[in-house]
C-alpha cells in the first residue's frame, strides 16, 4: 500500500482501490481500480440516541498512521451530543473497514454510516453506482434496487417487496452497475457482543426528512437500528463496515462471508460427518393440508387468503399423514424423512400434542422408524396464543411472544424438547425440528425482554437453545432453518428454500437464487428444496424434480392432490396420476433412501 498526504488530502493506494480523504469536500472518495465504480462517502456519520439527534459541528482533525500491513485514518469530529466522536478507517491491501467510536451516555436509537447532521445541514453520500443488491431474498424476487431506493436485511418482518423470503442472509449489500466489471460489497462485521441491532438498512430516511422534495435522491448511506435497546455508558463503538471490490455482485457477497471467517468475526461450524439419514428425500404434509383447506368453489385471490392457515392446520391429523404416507409407499415413493407441519400441537407456542388430531403421535413416529423413516416436528418461534404471560416478552405492556431470556420459559422449552425427542417412555421419540416463524420476531421501541437481549442476538438465543438441547436429547437430531445468515450456521444442520413464491410462475428460478445465497452464507449445509409444486404454473413436474436433485435434497409437500394457488390466477386443483409418481420415485432414487 502507498500513503500520500498533501495539505487537506490523504491518499491511499491498495491493490484494487484508491481512496482519497478530502477534508474540504468532507468526502471519502473510494474508487475501484478495475472500472469506473466509485462511492463518495460523507465524512459525517451519526449515532442518534432516544430523544436526541447527533449533530456534528466540525471536523477537528484528520490523521493517518502507517502500521505496515494496514494504514489507519482517524477523523476527529466534534458533536453536540457526544463528548468525543471518532470515525476510524482501516485500509488493508484489498479492503477498507470503517467504524465510529463515541464517548458519552445514551440509549442508542440508530447509527447512520456516511450521513448525518452537520451544523444546520444534512450531509450524505454520492453513489457512483446504479444498483444495490441486498444479500437477502424477498418474495417479489427483486434482486436489484436503484441507488435511490430503500432496502434492508432484518431480524424481523419487513413489508417492502412483499417481505423476506429467507429469514435474513449475509448482512451485506453489493453496489454496482448491471453488467459492470466491478462491484463493491459493504457488509457489517459485528463482534460476538454486537449483534443486538434489529436491521441493517440502505437509504433509510429519518421521519423529519420524508417530505423533503429531493426524496428521489436518497442518502446513499447505511444505517443500523437499535430502538433504544443498546446503551452507551462511557465509551461505545459501532460494528465495523468492511468494503471490498469484486468482479460481480455474487463474488462481492462471497468475499464478505469469507472475511467474516478469516477475520475471526464468526467461527465456522465443525465439519463432523453428517448422519446419512439427513440427506434422504423429504415429505412434508403442509401443501396437502392446504389442499384440504381450500375448497373448489372459493377463488379469493388476496395474499392474506393464500396464507390463511387455520383450515390447513386443522388438516394436520394422524389419519391424514398415515393416509398420505400409505399412498406414497404404494406408489414406490417412500421418503426417508417425514415432516409433520403445523399444527400438531394444541397451540403454536406450547409443544403439547393435540390428542384430538394425533391420538397416538408416539405410535405414528415408532411406525415410521419401523419403516426406516425419520420424523421432524414443526416448531414455531414467535407466535403467541397459550403461553403464560409471565414467560413472555412484552410490547406496549402486553405479552407478544415467548421470551428466550426468561428462565421460566427456558425451563419449559427444555422439557418440551426432551419430551419431543427422547425415546423414553411417555416421550415422542422424534428426530429433529423444522423451525419456522423466524421472520415474525417482534421488535420496536416498546418491545422488552427480561434479559435485555434484542435483534439478531435474540433470534440466535432461542435457536441456539433449541439446537443445544436437541443435541443433548438426541445427538443426531436434525435442525432445519430457512435463513442464509452465517450468524446461524453453527446452530443448524439444514436450510430450507422457504415458500417459493415466484414472479414468473416458475419456481426453478426462485429455487436457484435462494440456493446460491444459502451456499454462500451457509457453506456446507444441506439444502431442503422445499415444496415447489404449489407455486408452479409453467414447468413439467419432472423439470422441477430434476432441479431439486441438482440443488439439494428432493422434497415434496404433496402426496395425492395439489392446489396451485396464486394471486390474480384461478386456482388449479389436480389429482396425481402414475406419471407424477414415477417422476417422484426417480428423483428419490438419487438420494440415500430408506431400505
Amino acid at each position: 500500500m502507498q500513503l500520500n498526504r498533501t495539505g487537506d488530502r490523504i491518499e491511499i493506494h491498495g491493490s484494487n482501490y484508491h481512496v482519497v480523504f478530502d477534508r474540504i469536500a468532507m468526502l471519502v472518495r473510494l474508487r475501484s481500480l478495475q472500472g469506473p465504480l466509485y462511492y463518495h462517502q460523507s465524512m459525517i456519520s451519526a449515532i442518534d440516541v432516544i430523544d436526541c439527534v447527533d449533530v456534528t459541528t466540525d471536523i477537528a482533525d484528520i490523521r493517518a498512521r502507517d502500521e505496515g500491513e494496514k494504514i489507519v485514518v482517524e477523523i476527529e469530529l466534534t458533536s453536540r451530543l457526544w463528548k468525543r466522536k471518532l470515525g476510524v478507517y482501516v485500509c488493508e491491501e484489498d479492503r477498507v473497514s470503517y467504524h465510529v467510536r463515541v464517548e458519552g451516555n445514551g440509549r442508542i436509537d440508530r447509527v447512520y454510516f456516511f450521513r448525518g447532521g452537520f451544523r444546520e445541514n444534512q450531509l450524505a453520500s454520492v453513489p457512483g453506482f446504479d444498483f444495490v443488491y441486498p444479500a437477502c431474498t424477498n418474495f417479489l424476487e427483486k434482486e436489484l434496487f436503484h441507488a435511490s431506493e430503500y432496502t434492508s436485511i432484518s431480524a424481523g418482518h419487513e413489508s417492502f417487496a412483499w417481505g423476506f423470503a429467507l429469514a435474513s442472509g449475509p448482512l451485506c449489500f453489493a453496489l454496482g452497475d448491471e453488467g459492470g466489471d466491478s462491484w463493491l460489497s459493504v457488509g457489517l462485521v459485528p463482534t460476538p457482543q454486537q449483534w443486538g441491532f434489529q436491521s441493517f438498512e440502505f437509504n433509510h430516511r429519518p421521519a423529519a426528512f420524508l417530505a423533503e422534495p429531493d426524496a428521489i435522491v436518497g442518502t446513499q448511506a447505511f444505517s443500523i437500528t437499535y430502538y433504544g435497546h443498546e446503551t452507551a455508558n462511557g465509551r461505545w463503538e459501532t460494528p465495523s463496515l468492511v468494503m471490498q471490490f469484486a468482479a460481480n455482485r455474487h463474488a462481492a457477497v462471497e468475499a464478505y462471508v469469507d472475511h467474516l471467517y478469516s477475520s475471526g468475526a464468526l467461527i465456522k461450524a465443525t465439519s463432523d460427518p453428517q448422519p446419512a439419514w439427513w440427506a434422504r428425500p423429504i415429505f412434508c404434509g403442509w401443501h396437502e393440508q392446504m389442499s384440504l383447506g381450500f375448497s373448489r368453489d372459493e377463488t379469493r385471490l388476496s395474499r392474506k387468503y393464500l396464507e390463511t392457515g387455520a383450515r390447513a392446520q386443522a388438516a394436520c391429523t394422524q389419519a391424514n399423514y398415515e393416509r398420505w404416507l400409505k399412498i406414497l409407499d404404494e406408489r414406490g415413493c417412500r421418503p426417508g424423512t417425514v415432516m409433520i407441519d403445523a399444527l400438531w400441537q394444541v397451540a403454536p407456542d406450547v409443544n403439547e400434542v393435540d390428542r384430538a388430531k394425533w391420538p397416538d403421535l408416539r405410535g405414528f413416529i415408532d411406525a415410521c422408524h419401523g419403516r426406516n423413516q425419520r420424523v421432524l416436528l414443526w416448531v414455531d418461534l414467535w407466535k403467541h396464543r397459550s403461553l403464560p404471560d409471565d414467560e413472555c416478552a412484552v410490547q406496549d405492556g402486553k405479552p407478544v411472544c415467548a421470551d428466550p431470556t426468561n428462565p421460566k420459559y427456558l425451563a419449559r422449552l427444555a422439557e418440551e424438547i426432551r419430551f419431543m425427542l427422547s425415546d423414553a417412555q411417555g416421550c415422542l421419540n422424534a428426530d429433529g425440528f423444522k423451525i419456522d416463524g423466524q421472520t415474525l420476531q417482534p421488535y420496536g421501541y416498546n418491545f422488552s425482554t427480561r434479559g435485555g437481549v434484542y435483534g439478531f442476538a435474540l433470534q440466535r438465543a432461542i435457536i441456539e437453545f433449541i439446537y443445544r438441547n436437541a443435541k443433548r436429547a438426541k445427538p443426531d437430531a436434525l435442525i432445519s432453518l430457512f435463513s442464509a445468515n452465517p450468524y446461524f450456521a453453527d446452530i443448524c444442520d439444514m436450510v430450507r428454500l422457504g415458500d417459493l413464491y415466484t414472479v414468473r410462475g416458475d419456481p426453478i428460478s426462485t429455487m436457484r437464487r435462494r440456493a446460491r445465497l444459502i451456499r454462500t452464507g451457509m457453506p456446507g449445509k444441506l439444502i431442503d428444496t422445499d415444496g415447489a409444486f404449489r407455486f408452479n404454473l409453467t414447468r413439467p413436474m419432472q423439470e422441477i424434480l430434476d432441479e431439486q436433485v441438482k440443488l439439494g435434497i428432493p422434497t415434496i409437500y404433496n402426496a395425492s392432490a395439489m392446489t396451485a394457488h396464486r394471486v390474480f390466477c384461478q386456482p388449479i386443483f389436480e389429482e396425481w396420476n402414475s406419471d407424477r409418481y414415477r417422476a417422484i420415485a426417480t428423483a428419490f432414487a438419487h438420494c440415500p433412501g430408506p431400505s
